[in-house]
C-alpha cells in the first residue's frame, strides 16, 4: 500500500470540501419552494387555458 503524507492528505481533503461547497451552492438553486411551485401550476393552467399573453403583444402594449 503506497503512503500518503498529511500534507497530501489535507489539500485533497480540502479540495473536496471546496467541491461540496460549489454543489452545495447550485444544489438549492434546483428546488423550487411550494410557493413557487404552486405559481408554476397556477402559469400552465393559465397556458393550457389560453389566459397568457404572449411577451410579444406585451411588449406592444408596454410599448417597448
Amino acid at each position: 500500500m503506497e503512503s500518503v503524507s498529511l500534507e497530501t492528505l489535507n489539500k485533497n481533503v480540502l479540495a473536496l470540501m471546496k467541491d461540496v461547497a460549489e454543489m452545495k451552492e447550485h444544489f438549492d438553486d434546483c428546488f423550487l419552494t411550494a410557493e413557487e411551485a404552486r405559481n408554476v401550476e397556477i402559469a400552465e393552467k393559465e397556458l393550457e387555458e389560453g389566459n397568457t399573453t404572449s411577451l410579444e403583444d406585451l411588449k406592444k402594449e408596454l410599448k417597448l
